[in-house]
């Protein structure tokens, strides 16, 4: 049985984030990363790191926060909009404060791909580190000295002094250790999407180095510029505003749940081809539940690759 001084579960940027904290406390420690997709490839949306965060990265590593200051989009304005498209307000982002943490290095509101950030972090790792890949975490057991963790379709466990979970909102390992149930409803319905910059000014809508938020009741589109040229959106809508709109909250939630992908049972090309499919599906559902949005708000949404 493998032995390690600590399991991370989780290959996100949370569960490699504790791989290098941990081995810049304690570099003498054998620490194993395990993830449950087959591949590293650029998933997710998008994500703001601000002072705190910032910090961390460099305590843990300091040539980390300065390929964060190379990689990110840094906003200069933020825009709140009315459904109909008309400006409510267009705030500059620039304060005395931002001034003198740019003095000492710091930048925000500094805004990055999801991916970016992994693949920043997993390229960082110490020698010694290791992710391992297409290992989905099942349960574990423990005695008075350590962890044993055991893997779907993998006979052989692995023996940790500490489990660490880094395995996202619907964490097996929380499940198993805290016994809480599953998450609850918020009784908010929510989709996030990454596209091509060039392919959101297309829709009239600039998101260049401005943030955009339009605002109705019950409901809202927030977009911004992360790096690598493109754009991220995040839209919302609760339950009561469905209603009103003849949509049924419960149908919709069944719809989503049936589109969720399997990373670990999809070879890269199957997985691709459901995430085409599905997305496609998911964009019908936002759009439905922004209906009566301007224009451009909806090309963005109707643009945006499955």
């Amino acid at each position: 049985m493998p032995q390690l001084d600590v399991a991370i579960i989780g290959a996100g940027p949370g569960g490699l984030t504790a791989a290098h904290a941990i081995t810049r406390a304690a570099p003498s420690l054998k620490v194993g990363v395990f993830e449950r997709t087959r591949t590293i490839e650029r998933r997710g949306a998008g994500l703001g790191l601000d002072i705190n965060g910032q910090k961390a990265l460099r305590a843990i590593k300091p040539d980390l926060q300065r390929q964060l200051m190379d990689t990110a989009a840094f906003l200069h304005t933020t825009k709140v909009m009315r459904p109909n498209g008309s400006v409510i307000s267009a705030t500059p982002l620039r304060s005395e404060t931002r001034l003198e943490l740019e003095k000492q290095g710091i930048k925000t509101p500094c805004l990055l791909g999801w991916s970016e950030l992994q693949q920043m972090l997993l390229n960082e790792l110490p020698d010694g580190t290791f992710v391992h890949l297409g290992m989905e975490f099942d349960r574990y057991t423990e005695d008075a000295d350590s962890v044993t963790v055991h893997f779907k379709k993998h006979e052989e466990p692995v023996q940790a002094g500490l489990l660490v979970a880094s395995d996202g909102y619907f964490s097996r390992v929380r499940r198993q250790c805290v016994d809480d149930g599953p998450a609850e409803f918020a009784r908010t319905l929510m989709w996030r999407a990454r596209l091509p910059a060039d392919v959101a000014a297309g829709t009239g809508i600039d998101m260049d180095g401005t943030s955009i938020f339009v605002q109705d009741t019950g409901r809202f589109l927030f977009g911004y510029p992360i790096s690598s040229g493109d754009v991220v959106w995040t839209a919302a809508i609760n339950d009561e505003k469905l209603q009103q709109l003849g949509v049924s909250a419960s149908d919709m939630m069944m719809r989503m749940h049936s589109s969720r992908i399997d990373y670990t049972t999809q070879d890269t090309q199957g997985y691709r081809k459901q995430e085409a499919t599905k997305g496609e599906e998911a964009k019908k559902r936002c759009i439905q539940a922004l209906s009566g949005y301007c224009k451009p708000v909806m090309k963005l949404i109707a643009d945006t690759p499955a």
